[in-house]
């Protein structure tokens, strides 16, 4: 995997070379499967715009033959383009970012854009099929994937230099990403919005507190946003490898650096905020939104703040009805609050 897609190479048995396999898309490949009684090897593919599908290796020509099985009774997205490309952070860094948007899309700044992202634990935004967010670009809009630091797409190197102490080099390469869909004319900040959840909360709450001029809205699922009090959650003390130990001074230090709560500032226009929780999350606990959102509206009384919760919910919705309500109403939002030309 490099910067969150995957290759496949094969290796001769004699002399140890290695020959790269032609893939039929640029995605991901999440099952492989052999048989040391017969040639070849099964594989799963899937695209940013493509359902998961199975190709057969045949060893004797190194092609992927489509084998018919797969995702295929799902939606196509033909009108739709992917494309790879890279963000320039703070530091330097160079940041994959993944765009999927109508393949008509005039780059003139007109089009509203999502980014979202993660950056923790290592977890890599690799190229997944889900219709219900491509509903967005459908409707002429961009979606795009930051893959910052602190997830695993360019390795371990990537993770740790994204995890405890460095964690704002994660919300540095979330802005930049933002940044440069306004450098390529895809988008501008008034029509660019922020998504993360759990541990993108640190993500997109530090973006949104550090550089609330780069975006137009921003949503958050179940988002951690008050680190500095995290053995006072439940599940906070699961945390700590992540973030650091709010026991020690170093710990308390990192976490207070990376905490969007204590990094809210009185009097600045903050953007509109989407908060979505479960009510039974036990993951993240609940008034870690609740106890933001009411900091940013102390801060800024005019930001548009809503909160979408549900009494049924852990973290994140539990079935696929309830899944798509909820996004209908995340996108219902961005729809509302970005600006449109």
């Amino acid at each position: 995997m490099h910067a969150g897609l995957d290759h496949i190479e094969r290796m001769d048995y004699a002399s140890g070379e290695l020959k790269a396999v032609a893939m039929p898309f640029v995605g991901s490949s999440y099952l492989m499967r052999t048989d040391p009684d017969q040639d070849g090897a099964l594989l799963s593919l899937e695209g940013w715009t493509t359902p998961r599908k199975v190709y057969l290796l045949d060893p004797a020509s190194g092609r992927l033959n489509d084998t018919g099985l797969g995702t295929i009774t799902s939606t196509a997205y033909p009108d739709l383009a992917s494309e790879e490309i890279e963000a320039t952070s703070a530091d330097g860094t160079k940041v994959p970012l993944s765009l999927v948007y109508p393949r008509n899309l005039a780059r003139d700044g007109h089009a509203r854009a999502i980014v979202q992202g993660y950056g923790g634990y290592g977890v890599s935004d690799q190229p997944f099929f889900f219709p219900v967010l491509l509903e967005w670009p459908q409707a002429g809009n961009v979606l795009a994937d930051c893959h910052v630091r602190g997830g695993g797409e360019n390795g371990d190197a990537w993770r740790t230099g994204g995890a405890g102490p460095n964690k704002q080099r994660g919300i540095e390469d979330f802005i930049a990403c933002a940044r440069e869909l306004a450098k390529r004319g895809y988008s501008v900040p008034a029509r660019t919005g922020g998504f993360g959840g759990s541990m993108g909360g640190i993500l997109t709450g530090g973006a949104y507190t550090t550089a609330p001029e780069a975006w137009g809205a921003m949503a958050v699922q179940s988002g951690i946003f008050n680190p500095v009090r995290l053995l006072a959650a439940k599940n906070g003390a699961n945390q700590i490898a992540e973030m650091g130990d709010p026991r020690t001074e170093a710990g308390m230090k990192q976490l207070q650096a990376m905490d969007p709560y204590q990094h809210v500032r009185d009097g600045v226009r903050y953007p509109p905020l989407l908060l979505i929780t479960g009510a039974v999350d036990q993951r993240v606990a609940p008034w870690n939104s609740g106890k933001f959102g009411a900091r940013v509206t102390a801060a800024s009384p005019q930001t548009p703040m809503w909160y979408r919760t549900d009494d049924q919910f852990g973290h994140f919705a539990t079935n696929d009805n309830a899944f798509a309500l909820e996004f209908a109403d995340i996108l219902a939002f961005f729809d509302a609050q970005l600006v449109r030309h």
